[in-house]
Order: structure tokens, then C-alpha cells, then sequence
């Protein structure tokens, strides 16, 4: 059996960014209303995300975290 966890302890606790917070708590949401405009949210923010980690590769390296 799997133990319920919160989306805002499982984000702190993984010391999840912003956007990579966001996302889990979008997708955690919808998994509770299924409200398609939840993923859609999850979505621009998970391109978002996505860009911002290819401009941060791009700009210093591969081997950068945040």
C-alpha cells in the first residue's frame, strides 16, 4: 500500500525549484478534480522549465544544479 504524501511536503522536503514544485502540485491537483486545465498549466510550466534548464546547459555547461 503507498503511503499519501502532501505535494508541498514532497516539494520541501526534495527542495524542488519553483517551477519544478509547481508542476508536481499542478499534476497532484488534477489527480484530486481531473481538470484538464490543470495539465495544461503543468505543461507551460514544464516547457518553461525545460528552456530555462537548455539556457542554463547552454550558458555554463552541462555539469551545472541548482
Amino acid at each position: 500500500m503507498m503511503r499519501e504524501i502532501d505535494a508541498t511536503e514532497y516539494i520541501i522536503s526534495n527542495q524542488l525549484n519553483y517551477l519544478s514544485g509547481r508542476v508536481v502540485h499542478l499534476i497532484t491537483e488534477y489527480g484530486v478534480t481531473k481538470d484538464i486545465q490543470l495539465l495544461e498549466e503543468a505543461c507551460r510550466d514544464l516547457a518553461t522549465l525545460v528552456q530555462r534548464e537548455r539556457f542554463i546547459e547552454e550558458r555554463f555547461g552541462a555539469d551545472s544544479s541548482d
